[in-house]
């Protein structure tokens, strides 16, 4: 890494001043299917049986809901109903606007199949949920990414379920996924550190103004915090990727805990996973969200410390005496200053008529 030292002006010190890190290029073909659920809602899959053209889909966390409550016990109903909720196009025909209506029909197909076909179609269903199971923990690693914030200024404020997001109709009846949530949860809490930001920006220009001395070590020290700041997002994200693409043991961070979003990779997990759900406990999803709002916290309390300090000791210097706004100096530099005394007049002529000037 290039330093770069240039002398401090009416001083023999030097200063060091090291380039802000640069966060790694990823291939954005791994954030693929993390896209789709995002802007899709879910992952997609063609197969072929009896001269019927299927495409199914992923299920997400409201469906596994459904489908434990309504087959707990038996893993013929359970799998019947698995096939039925996984059917995006028959044919062509997109059946999710009327799903319930043919819901019972695909699940009695599904029984009726032989038990070679039931175990392939169980196995390509499962292999596609578990890629789905992977690409929701990787949303974290893509709402880092420069692409996730633009994406996010073009569809803030949008349902992501909506037909006008997805252009599938009845994707507003699937309700939103995990990976959706913990999106718009990251972007939400981005967008108030970028407010806070800016607010902190104005803060320190108001300071300088005052208290320019002063304010050099809040400088200082505000380069120190977004150069961590940075640091982390790649250790983070470096941490996620590889956790969840490379398959690499999760790297512990300074808290004590990984941090990282642990992914069902079997059926019993996806169970042992919606069972914490309905019980209300904390699930990987709400831990995340609750680490990043944490750490925007942390940023943001260290600012109001320094705005704290600053304050002190600008009435130290200043004495408790009030600064006027710029609009009040505007309008007291409006008002006429009265004509001065009479006595103040003859003093000021007669220090100009003096013999020894």
């Amino acid at each position: 890494m290039e330093e770069d030292v240039s002398d401090t002006e009416g001083s023999d010190s030097r200063e060091i001043h090291l380039p802000m890190p640069v966060e790694p290029e990823v291939d954005p073909s791994v954030y693929v299917d993390v896209e789709s659920i995002l802007f899709t809602g879910f992952l997609t899959l063609t197969a072929e049986f009896q001269s019927v053209r299927f495409v199914f889909k992923t299920l997400n966390h409201h469906e596994l809901k459904m489908l434990k409550l309504t087959a707990p016990d038996q893993m013929e109903e359970f799998w019947g109903s698995f096939f039925a909720y996984s059917v995006f196009l028959v044919d062509g025909q997109n059946v999710l606007p009327e799903r319930d209506k043919w819901f019972g029909q695909f699940s009695e197909a599904f029984k009726a199949m032989g038990s070679e076909t039931k175990v392939e179609v169980i196995r390509r269903l499962s292999e596609l949920n578990r890629r789905s199971n992977i690409a929701v923990p990787l949303t974290e690693a893509y709402s880092l990414e420069k692409q996730s914030r633009y994406r996010w200024l073009q569809l803030k404020g949008l349902d992501l379920t909506s037909t006008q997001v997805t252009g599938i109709d009845g994707t507003n009846r699937l309700g939103l996924n995990w990976g959706q949530q913990l999106w718009r949860a990251i972007n939400h809490a981005e967008d108030r550190a970028e407010k806070i930001e800016s607010d902190w920006e104005l803060t320190k220009f108001l300071g300088s103004c005052f208290a320019g001395k002063g304010m050099k070590k809040v400088y200082d020290k505000d380069v120190q915090r977004r150069r961590k700041e940075i640091e982390d997002r790649i250790a983070r994200k470096d941490a996620i990727l590889r956790e969840h693409v490379l398959g690499e043991s999760p790297a512990m961070f300074s808290n004590g805990s990984s941090g990282m979003m642990v992914h069902a990779r079997t059926e019993k997990e996806l169970m042992r996973q919606l069972e914490n759900d309905l019980r209300g406990e904390k699930d990987w999803h709400d831990q995340v969200v609750a680490d990043h709002e944490a750490r925007l916290k942390a940023a943001y309390q260290e600012r109001l410390d320094a705005m704290e300090t600053n304050q002190k000791a600008f009435d130290q210097k200043f004495e408790g005496r009030r600064v006027i706004t710029k609009e009040e100096a505007q309008n007291f530099s409006a008002v006429e200053v009265p004509a001065m005394e009479e006595k103040h007049q003859e003093v000021i002529q007669k220090w100009y008529n003096r013999d020894d000037r």
